[in-house]
């Protein structure tokens, strides 16, 4: 604090937040350097960065965090107000393919906003379920969901290709029946198994 024998004026740090607010005293025609937001003065705000001082309280930038400013006034006991200026913190978030390929692989979204339209991609012989919030399970995520932190979202798939299936006895049953049927069909297609006992059997199942 200036001593009290100079001409000095008074300096309001508004938090621009809450109701937080530090005074300080400083003599006429000094330099001053102006706190620091989180080290000297201990502030944060979730989700937000701090960008500097306005000298309103929806103002732009005039003073950025530390400056070391002169003249801020030009009459002694005058009082000068700043206001904090507080933006948006940017979150990174990652989309991982999880097997397939994706153009987009990251983007940037302002903190609390939604994520927006979300890439489309691709792997062979697969469909694609969503973006969830685990390899496997989770959550799956929307265009409209929030995004409060960087992180990182995972393809799901389904495999959607084509697979052989063949009728054959169980082993040890070859003397019991034969079957028929099968062949090669895309995912959860239907398939006709037929399964014919010998006398004196009874087909249990496949």
């Amino acid at each position: 604090e200036a001593p009290t024998d100079e001409p000095t004026y008074k300096i309001n740090l508004y938090k621009n937040a809450d109701s937080s607010r530090v005074q300080l005293k400083h003599i006429c025609g000094s330099p001053v350097e102006l706190p620091l937001s989180k080290s000297d003065l201990g502030w944060s705000r979730e989700g937000y960065t701090f960008k500097g001082w306005s000298t309103s309280v929806r103002g732009d930038v005039v003073y950025t965090d530390g400056a070391v400013v002169s003249n801020m006034v030009s009459n002694a006991g005058s009082t000068v107000n700043l206001y904090a200026v507080w933006d948006l913190a940017d979150m990174k978030v990652n989309f991982d393919a999880n097997g397939g390929e994706v153009n987009e692989r990251d983007r940037i979204v302002k903190f609390g906003k939604s994520i927006g339209s979300l890439p489309t991609p691709f792997r062979s012989k697969h469909k694609f379920l969503g973006w969830y919030t685990a390899v496997d399970g989770g959550t799956k995520i929307s265009p409209s969901t929030k995004i409060k932190s960087d992180v990182t979202y995972f393809a799901q798939w389904i495999y959607d290709g084509s697979i052989t299936i063949f009728a054959i006895p169980a082993e040890g049953c070859e003397a019991m029946g034969k079957v028929t049927g099968g062949k090669k069909v895309k995912t959860g297609a239907k398939v006709a198994l037929k399964a014919t006992a010998n006398k004196g059997y009874v087909f249990s199942c496949w």
